[in-house]
């Protein structure tokens, strides 16, 4: 079999990749660039820019990776206690409560010494993750790549030291199991039947793990028309659990996956390597003969791969995650000159674009409006004064996250506008036009003029003035009464003296 070399260039820097090839790890003993540097010194370093940003964020990953790396043991207890009783870990929430929650759920396994040890690790991974969320956010973007080389160490990627002494030839630890209906299944039979196989793994109450799943369905359909496959692995249904494996079962359903998930005995080899496993969902790419993939992130150099790919064979090259700002590439499938030169592949990544635009109800563009951009949280990423032309974001939003815009103030006759929810879709592309209604006109004040009638308000204790005529009718009614009471008292008076 022919060997040869392959340099992959990478057009845009800092991406997550994998490819189906043979792949033997680096020394365990340099899975840590930051030395003896005390996590509180770490946490209290104010970065002055991106570059320095990024160099803290590979430290204090390397630290949190090094807290979960020693005592592996007791660690592993920890996660295999994240049962199916366990809530759901939400987006968002610091992994270090997570872990707080679960030993805490646990501590009735652990000593009072192993148990303070625990808790303190937690309570440091809560830290850097707070620390590692405010870099993130003063400055985006900075943690998507080491500080430095071309690839990254499974320690430094999530996965334990010890994970690298199951695959110290490149292999995928072979098992015999069962998949969750009850069909035996064999590691061999599993990847030879396949060109490659993504292995995902998994457990039923991590959220961005079941979040996934629906994605894995479709790059299955997708790899299943190139003669690849999915296969997941559970880690709760491990030695054939039945409750865990009747869970599974129906988030699967609801999920509408299809493809194939397999339990094998915690004791085996693939066993022991699930349960060394820190980071979930964690996704191997594995060829057909059981060798893992070459899985690195780019630092805007070539990756070259030598000794490892086959001459005149074809690969697929995967984008897993792209960096901030920039949309997944499509792949990139290439065959090795058959020859054995350098073989070049190139995949590009486009930067997301999003244009925000304030118009009034004519859908013209208006100045002087004052506009914030938020996050999901509510937090300011970005405010502007429109001037007339639209307000254009390129490689700064992220693909698949949701944004609020908001109107500050509003220009001189224009209403304050409602806030507009928006998400930035997968192909990166947007355009978000916010309008203003037009202030109402106020009608002019009328200047106050003497009145012209001569009636007065009628009040309580002011006698009205004015007409007399209902007066006077009063006042000769009472007089003519008057008037004949006195003559019939003269006339009275009058009969009296004839008698």
């Amino acid at each position: 079999m022919k060997l040869t070399k392959i340099a992959v260039v990478l057009v845009v820097s800092l991406l997550a990749f994998s490819l189906a090839a043979c792949s033997a790890p680096k020394d365990s003993e340099a899975t840590s660039t930051s030395g003896n540097t005390d996590i509180a010194t770490l946490l209290a370093t104010q970065p002055k820019n991106a570059e320095e940003a990024a160099e803290l964020h590979q430290k204090l990953m390397q630290k949190e990776n090094e807290i979960l790396s020693n005592n592996s043991k007791l660690w592993e207890k920890v996660f295999l206690a994240a049962n199916k009783d366990m809530p759901m870990i939400e987006d968002g929430k610091n992994y270090g409560d997570f872990l707080l929650d679960t030993i805490e759920g646990a501590k009735d396994q652990f000593s009072a010494e192993e148990l303070k040890m625990l808790k303190t690790g937690a309570q440091q991974v809560k830290e850097i993750e707070d620390k590692l969320a405010a870099l993130e956010k003063d400055f985006p973007g900075c943690g998507s790549s080491p500080s430095s080389g071309e690839s990254v160490d499974a320690s430094s990627a999530g996965m334990p030291n010890s994970a690298g002494a199951a695959t110290s030839e490149g292999k995928f630890p072979s098992f015999q199991g069962k998949d969750l209906d009850g069909n035996e299944v064999a590691s061999d039979k599993v990847f030879s039947g396949s060109k490659v196989t993504v292995v995902n793994f998994w457990f039923t109450t991590c959220k961005p793990c079941v979040g996934e799943l629906g994605d894995l369905e479709a790059l299955n359909k997708e790899l299943a028309s190139k003669g690849g496959q999915v296969v997941g692995v559970n880690s709760f249904t491990l030695d054939g659990d039945a409750t865990a494996i009747s869970e599974a079962k129906d988030i699967l359903a609801k999920k509408g996956v299809t493809y194939k998930n397999v339990w094998f005995a915690s004791s085996s080899e693939a066993g022991k390597f699930t349960s060394e496993l820190f980071s979930y969902p964690t996704t191997y790419v594995v060829d057909k003969n059981g060798n893992i993939v070459e899985e690195w992130i780019s630092t805007g150099e070539a990756h070259l791969i030598e000794g490892i790919l086959t001459a005149g064979e074809t690969y697929t090259l995967r984008e897993i995650s792209a960096p901030n700002g920039w949309t997944i590439s499509e792949y990139v499938t290439f065959t090795v000159n058959i020859d054995g030169s350098l073989t070049h592949v190139e995949m590009y990544d486009k930067p997301t674009s999003v244009s925000l635009r304030k118009v009034d109800t004519d859908g013209n563009d208006i100045k002087g409006a004052v506009m914030q951009l938020l996050d999901k949280d509510g937090n300011v990423i970005e405010e502007w004064t429109t001037d007339g032309n639209a307000h254009i974001l390129t490689a700064q939003l992220i693909a698949g996250e949701t944004y609020t815009l908001h109107e500050k103030s509003a220009p001189a006759g224009y209403e304050l506008a409602k806030d507009q929810t928006f998400t930035v879709p997968d192909d990166g592309e947007i355009t978000v036009t916010m309008t203003d209604e037009k202030a109402p006109t106020t009608p002019p004040v009328a200047t106050p003029t003497t009145p012209t009638s001569t009636a007065t308000p009628k009040t309580t204790s002011t006698p009205k003035t004015g007409d007399a005529t209902p007066v006077m009718a009063i006042g000769t009614g009472l007089l003519a009464s008057f008037l004949i009471m006195l003559l019939t008292r003269r006339k009275k008076r009058r009969n009296r003296k004839a008698a």
